[in-house]
């Protein structure tokens, strides 16, 4: 009987120890698949943020040389704006220019008009020489 009790114990026990084995067998494999689909989950963060991180970086260099692009053709337009400033300066001191000579040239005119009136009228009053 006693036999039959340590029997039966040894019986339950190994099969408590095959299941506690098993249990634990199940219980590794649960977690390196935990592990592994954890790790590619992270992997394939990582990978999408490494390709968004790519692709940010070739849009910064688009915008970077179409700045450089604006910059360039604004120095132009500045450029060609002073010009057509300056010529329009240079227009206008030519048109105050041609302003003042038409004045001077109306008063020298009207100056030698008067002259040659005065000079007629001497002629016609002074006395005929034989």
């Amino acid at each position: 009987m006693f036999t039959d009790l340590i029997a039966r114990h040894s019986l339950v026990k190994a099969a408590k120890h095959q299941e506690s084995e098993a249990a634990s067998g199940r219980a590794v494999k649960a977690a390196e698949s935990l592990s592994a689909h954890l790790v590619e989950v992270v992997n394939s963060g990582a990978s999408e943020a490494f390709a968004q991180q790519q692709r940010i970086g070739a849009e910064v260099h688009k915008v970077l040389e179409l700045t450089k692009q604006l910059d360039e053709q604004n120095s132009e337009w500045t450029a060609l704006i002073n010009s057509a400033d300056q010529s329009l300066k240079v227009l206008g001191d030519f048109e105050t220019y041609f302003e003042v000579l038409q004045r001077d040239l109306g008063k020298l005119t009207s100056s030698l008009h008067h002259l040659g009136q005065q000079k007629s009228e001497a002629s016609a009053a002074a006395p005929a020489h034989p």
